[in-house]
């Protein structure tokens, strides 16, 4: 099975769990990481915004509640996510779209904002991932890409490499019922390019003044890119 259609699969597998999870399994934390990744989108509150590989949506949802006045394209390959986010978003100035973050379905220079909460790690091309949301960002538009890391501190790094390779797939197996789906969380954290690299794909796509901000002791990024050119 390719991964694409792996990620598809999970996704809609845990889709009835999986915010209750996230939350769970980073004590809360995860609430913070999303209200830093929207504070550092930081824009007037005016204009189009999308949210790519959304999921259940809650970073689209989050952006409104901090910028009202913003309009929200929220998208994502897994129906049965954006289904899950919807059913709980009534009534908010939302559009969800099924669509792949590596073939985005919009028009060049769309968005004056754009944001990826840990999904960049699920496509298969994530470097086709950053040129489609460098192609679809207005020059001056920015971007925020919110994903997991691996912390480097000695003691808290080998804690935590226990933590997500032992207790999250069991924890995460015995309320989801899909242990092999946590298990590729670990797998994927593991793979996942390194800062330096990551920031480098984003300058080759056509972003400049980019910088990584550790999140948690390294165990989240944030990378924030300004697109400066085509």
């Amino acid at each position: 099975m390719d991964k694409r259609t792996f990620v598809r699969r999970s996704f809609a597998a845990i889709a009835e769990s999986y915010d209750l999870l996230n939350t769970l399994l980073s004590f809360g934390i995860d609430m913070w990481w999303r209200h830093e990744a929207i504070k550092a989108l930081g824009f007037s509150g005016q204009g189009l915004v999308l949210d790519a590989c959304a999921g259940t949506m809650r970073l689209g949802k989050g952006i409104l509640r901090r910028y009202p006045g913003a309009r929200v394209v929220t998208l994502d390959f897994s129906l049965v996510m954006l289904g899950r986010g919807a059913e709980r978003a009534q009534g908010a100035a939302i559009a969800p779209i099924g669509g792949d973050a590596e073939l985005l379905p919009f028009r060049a220079e769309t968005f004056g904002r754009a944001i990826v909460g840990f999904g960049i790690r699920n496509l298969s091309d994530p470097r086709k991932g950053i040129e489609e949301l460098a192609r679809v960002l207005k020059k001056g538009g920015r971007v925020v890409i919110l994903e997991f890391g691996r912390p480097t501190l000695p003691v808290f790094k080998n804690l935590y490499k226990w933590y997500l390779s032992r207790f999250i797939p069991w924890a995460g197996g015995v309320v989801s019922g899909q242990k092999e789906v946590y298990r590729y969380l670990h797998e994927s954290i593991m793979a996942f390019p390194e800062p330096a690299e990551l920031m480098a794909m984003m300058q080759k796509a056509g972003f400049s003044q980019i910088h990584c901000q550790k999140l948690t002791g390294g165990i989240a990024n944030l990378y924030i890119g300004e697109k400066t050119s085509h």
